[in-house]
């Protein structure tokens, strides 16, 4: 078992680390961010100089034709290296972007140019990807930032301040750079934060002595409780020993409640080695009374078994004789019910079959009326196919006249023709003739006039003919079609009229088998109505047994409820004599092991 004392030292001692590792972690956080803030607070006037002795303007007039012979070039960086040397930063140059993120050193302020280490030329070119985010964000927002303490290999920890050169028109040419070492700062950032660690470490040693000290004072007192506490939970503890009570504390009420229930304790013990042996004869006594009930309430109980088997076997035999009576009157409601019904489907059934029987003579009067029907409407058939055969003869002859017609116009206007040729030549001969020719000519003129309107006519005729020809062919078509559906007509009156015979012969035979089957449901009727008499006779008859059944059921039913009750009670009695039996068995037992763990005890 772990030490409560040795984890609450541990608990403790974590806690104190823990604290003290926050206490340092954000001590060495602050530390940082104050240097940087003060770095960078110290870049933005640097920047501010060096913009006022760049002029945006002529940096960027300078731009266009870059030279080191260019004496704006040389005042430039001599007055941005009076202010380095002011302020005291480690750089101060000037770059324009070229493309991406690589740009271009223009005037470096930083050192004198015989210094080829540090010093940067005029257009010499660099990746300053490096350098973080602050210079590209300079450049896009047009404000100075600052990149804050970083570290970079080449140069080591510190802070650098971008500023961009915005011309008077307003467009970003480049920016100022301006650079602090932190070195110092990070140095003394180590010093404080080893220092904060040890001041930590220091504390929680003394934290852990003092605990200790504390934790043994404490603990000491509860150990003594503890350990008198297991001596009395293992039954043989001296209860006339007493804990002292150190200080006015809760360990030292610990201990006076403590020696409290050991004074209360031993006054109980006391008082039951008294009473132990009073005890002791008391369940003995106890213990014969219960031999003796337990003997008399099992002697009872056996003869009221005895009359409740009795009781049972006359139960047995009445509720048997119940049952058979029970099937034997619902065998006669059963049959009764199908004698019930065989009445009722009977005479449902006779109905239906005369029913049937004059639905089936009312089917052969239609049937008659149908047939007389079909012979009136075949004669009509071959009437009106007889009629459409000779109106197709004549539609015939029609056709042929309008040929002949139609021969008898083109002979019209072939004499036309040949009149109008006729009055062509009278003319000619009329011209000739001169004079004596006129009457002639006129005679020509009349006969022209005439041939002209014969052919006229004949042209006409001819389309009139034309049309005639095509409405009689039209008419000789629907006509044959007429005469085929006449034929098909008589074919299918015929065809039905066989059908319609042949229903009416399955009719009359259906009429006679029904008119049997009505006389057999009618003696079936009669022999049902016969059994439902008598099972209605044996059904009173079984109600008169079934009621003296009931009786004599009901009387042994109650026998059998007192005889229940009584085994009920007995048994209860029984149960309860057995339970005080095992009460006063395990009453011995408790008074032996109560003496027994008593007798432990120093008191």
């Amino acid at each position: 078992m772990h030490s409560f004392k040795v984890r609450f030292i541990v608990f403790f001692t974590l806690f104190v680390l823990l604290s003290c590792t926050a206490v340092t972690i954000i001590a060495g956080v602050g530390i940082a961010r104050t240097g940087a803030i003060l770095a960078s607070q110290q870049g933005f006037p640097v920047c501010e100089r060096a913009l006022e002795a760049i002029d945006p303007d002529q940096f960027s007039q300078f731009l266009e034709y870059p030279n080191t012979h260019n004496p704006y070039y040389e005042k430039t960086r001599l007055a941005l290296l009076n202010i380095k040397k002011i302020v005291g930063c480690e750089y101060l140059y000037t770059m324009v972007p070229l493309k991406g993120t690589e740009y271009m050193y223009i005037i470096d302020g930083s050192c004198d140019p015989s210094d080829t280490e540090n010093f940067s030329k005029l257009a010499e070119k660099e990746d300053i990807a490096s350098y973080g985010d602050a210079p590209f964000e300079a450049m896009r927002t047009g404000k100075a930032v600052s990149s804050g303490i970083t570290y970079q290999e080449e140069w080591g920890w510190q802070v650098s301040t971008y500023a961009p050169i915005i011309t008077s028109s307003g467009r970003t040419v480049g920016f100022v750079g301006c650079d602090f070492s932190t070195q110092d700062i990070i140095g003394t950032i180590r010093r404080q934060i080893l220092l904060i660690a040890a001041v930590s470490g220091i504390c929680v040693l003394f934290g852990i002595v003092l605990v200790y000290i504390f934790t043994h004072s404490m603990f000491g007192q509860m150990k003594k409780v503890s350990s008198a506490m297991e001596q009395i939970s293992h039954g043989n503890a001296n209860l006339t020993m007493r804990i002292p009570e150190q200080g006015k504390n809760e360990i030292s009420a610990l201990a006076g409640n403590f020696n409290s229930f050991s004074e209360k304790l031993q006054d109980i013990i006391t008082i039951m080695k008294q009473s132990k042996e009073s005890l002791l004869t008391v369940g003995q006594r106890l213990n014969e009374g219960v031999d003796d009930t337990t003997a008399a309430i099992t002697q009872i109980i056996t003869n009221i078994n005895t009359i409740g088997g009795n009781i049972e076997k006359q139960g047995t035999s009445v509720h048997q004789t119940t049952e058979t009576v029970n099937r034997i009157l619902d065998n006669i409601r059963s049959l009764e019910s199908l004698v019930d019904t065989q009445v009722t489907v009977v005479s449902a059934a006779s109905e239906a079959v005369s029913s049937m029987i004059q639905n089936i003579g009312g089917v052969n009067t239609s049937v008659d009326k149908m047939a007389n029907s079909f012979a009136s409407l075949a004669q009509d058939a071959e009437s009106g196919l007889n009629t459409q055969k000779a109106l197709q003869g004549q539609i015939a002859e029609i056709e042929n006249q309008s040929k002949l017609l139609n021969e008898a116009n083109m002979v019209i206007a072939n004499i036309a023709n040949q009149t109008n040729l006729l009055a062509m030549n009278a003319a000619i001969e009329a011209a000739h003739a001169g004079e004596a020719g006129k009457g002639f000519a006129v005679v020509a003129d009349e006969i022209r006039k005439l041939s002209e309107t014969s052919t006229s006519q004949s042209k006409t005729i001819g389309e009139q003919l034309k049309r005639i020809k095509n409405t009689i062919n039209n008419v000789v078509l629907a006509t044959q079609q007429g005469v085929q559906g006449y034929t098909n007509l008589a074919s299918e009156i015929r065809e039905t009229d066989v059908i319609v015979r042949q229903i009416k012969t399955a009719m009359e035979e259906q009429q006679a088998g029904s008119a049997k089957i009505t006389e057999a449901l009618h003696d079936m009727n009669s022999s049902t109505e016969q059994v439902q008499q008598a099972s209605q006779e044996m059904t009173a008859g079984s109600k008169v047994i079934m009621v003296e059944v009931n009786t004599l059921q009901e009387g042994t039913q109650e026998m059998r409820r007192e005889m229940d009750d009584m085994s009920s009670n007995a048994t209860k009695i029984n149960d309860t004599g057995n339970a005080l039996a095992e009460i006063s068995d395990l009453m011995d037992k408790s008074i032996t092991e109560i003496g027994t763990q008593v007798d432990q005890f120093v008191v």
